[in-house]
């Protein structure tokens, strides 16, 4: 049974304990209150304004002028307010971005870190691949340094096509050739140029074994004609036929096995 005492006791507890959640409700709606204001000041676009831009990548191909009209379209949104994604996407969009990446940079930055196109190979007449294999439309097309071997085909195959060049490219520099063309057919039919002017028609079917034909004859009989045939068709099920220069002796023309042909 409670005495006086204890009721007393209980009653000063609860008084004290509803104290306790009126402070920290107060608390709490003091501090909602200050973050929702904080956040009305900051979100206004007068506030805030983004004062510093620094960009960071290698300015061979892209101009500073060009990166920052991209990013002036959202300078009116302030330090909080402006979209990172929607800025980096504008910017992966010029012709010469591969990759870029936008952040905050404390207390009124942004901070722009790009890569540039690294162009490996031409795409048909008019666009080029980078080290990805994706399609490029480059503007300034005489900004691109070197020369670069030229590959054409499907465009949905163009990342394929460009790790096929490169596998056939590391074959024939093992019997001291260099490839500057690979071109596939809508039908499928495979063609090569080396980087002396060799055709070499592979057709559609047993392409790898027909490069491996090629290699093992060229190594053994046709690199010591260098100069005499300017073509190799490889459609053949044993053997392949040579488009024959003036300079090819009779000789030599007659040693060079045929087989039956098989149309690409």
């Amino acid at each position: 049974m409670l005495t006086a005492t204890d009721t007393g006791l209980m009653g000063q507890m609860l008084d004290h304990r509803h104290i306790r959640f009126m402070v920290q409700g107060i608390i709490i709606v003091l501090i909602i209150s200050v973050a929702m204001l904080f956040m009305d000041w900051g979100l206004r676009s007068g506030t805030m304004p983004i004062e510093e831009i620094t960009f960071k990548g290698r300015f061979k191909n892209i101009t500073h002028a060009q990166l920052e009209n991209v990013v002036a379209k959202h300078l009116k949104n302030n330090f909080l307010m402006v979209n990172l994604e929607t800025i980096q996407n504008d910017i992966e969009k010029l012709p010469w971005v591969d990759r870029a990446s936008v952040r905050r940079k404390w207390p009124s930055g942004l901070y722009i870190e790009y890569m540039e196109q690294e162009i490996v190979a031409r795409w048909g007449e008019h666009a080029w691949l980078n080290s990805n294999g994706d399609i490029i439309k480059l503007s300034n097309a005489a900004l691109v340094s070197g020369t670069k071997p030229s590959i054409t085909g499907p465009e949905k195959d163009s990342a394929q096509l460009l790790q096929t060049f490169n596998d056939y490219q590391e074959r024939f520099k093992n019997i001291g050739l260099g490839l500057n063309k690979l071109r596939v057919s809508q039908r499928g039919s495979y063609r090569l140029t080396t980087d002396t002017g060799i055709e070499i028609i592979l057709g559609k079917h047993d392409i790898q074994s027909r490069i491996e034909r090629f290699i093992n004859s060229y190594r053994d009989i046709l690199a010591r004609h260098q100069g005499a045939f300017s073509r190799i068709d490889l459609r053949y099920t044993n053997g392949f036929a040579v488009l024959w220069n003036e300079t090819a002796s009779n000789e030599f023309k007659h040693s060079v096995l045929w087989g039956t042909y098989v149309k690409a």
